[in-house]
């Protein structure tokens, strides 16, 4: 209830698990870079901006996973950066389309 009274941001607690990149949105475009955000939410979220890009495919580990309007943001650390991914860019097996 707070979360959605401020932002819209909840936190949910879970087991650390690994995350493919997936520039496809599931096979459904051509392979591309996904943005690396600087809050959960990313562009839709207040001061949200793109800090960089990550290449389709790669293997990420999440340290910890937030809703943002009803949309899973994922944190990562790419190159030393830390920022999150959405779920609907990430797959948890390796991205192959046919």
């Amino acid at each position: 209830m707070f979360a959605a009274c401020h932002g819209g941001v909840g936190a949910r607690q879970e087991r650390a698990f690994a995350i493919y990149i997936d520039g496809t949105r599931g096979c459904k475009e051509n392979p591309k870079p996904v943005v690396l955000w600087n809050k959960a939410g990313g562009g839709a979220a207040p001061e949200g901006k793109g800090i960089g890009e990550i290449p389709h495919g790669t293997k990420l580990d999440v340290h910890q996973t937030k809703e943002y309007f009803g949309i899973s943001y994922y944190q990562v650390v790419y190159e030393s950066q830390w920022g999150w991914v959405p779920e609907n860019y990430v797959s948890k097996t390796e991205p192959s389309c046919p």
